[in-house]
């Protein structure tokens, strides 16, 4: 993943680079601001937010349905 995520930063236009697990709550953000910086979001009440797309949810709802909701 990480030679992906590399890839990913190189494109210009490309503003945020996200991974979700699937066996527990994590999500990687990687936003671009002057460089690349990465959050690590793990907790349920986490929210993630993509400004550039007016987007904010809590890992909750991404989590919502699998086991890991709970």
């Amino acid at each position: 993943i990480s030679r992906k995520i590399e890839l990913y930063q190189r494109h210009p236009d490309n503003l945020y680079c996200l991974t979700i697990a699937q066996d527990e709550v994590r999500v990687r953000l990687w936003a671009r601001e002057t460089d690349w910086q990465m959050t690590e979001l793990t907790s349920l009440d986490d929210k993630l937010r993509l400004p550039a797309f007016g987007f904010d949810v809590k890992l909750s709802e991404i989590y919502r349905g699998t086991s890991l909701a709970a």
